[in-house]
């Protein structure tokens, strides 16, 4: 008795995994593509957002220099 269940375990454990496994194929070509218009989107969204903030750290540290000289001349 405990080697039939031993099989039937066996048994559906094996088809488990090619299941498994061809559901893992046919994710793993469509997660290809997902990942990498995700992976080029995060990038693009990274560069603009880097982009945006550098660019008002950089008005904002242009301002707060050009702020400085006058209360220093004054």
């Amino acid at each position: 008795m405990a080697h039939g269940r031993d099989d039937d375990d066996d048994d559906v454990v094996d088809s488990k995994p090619f299941e498994s496994k061809k559901g893992l194929l046919k994710l793993e070509g469509h997660s290809h593509l997902t990942t990498f218009l995700l992976f080029y989107i995060t990038f693009f969204f990274f560069f603009f957002f880097f982009f945006f903030l550098n660019f008002t750290l950089l008005q904002s540290c242009l301002i707060f220099f050009a702020k400085r000289p006058i209360m220093t001349q004054s």
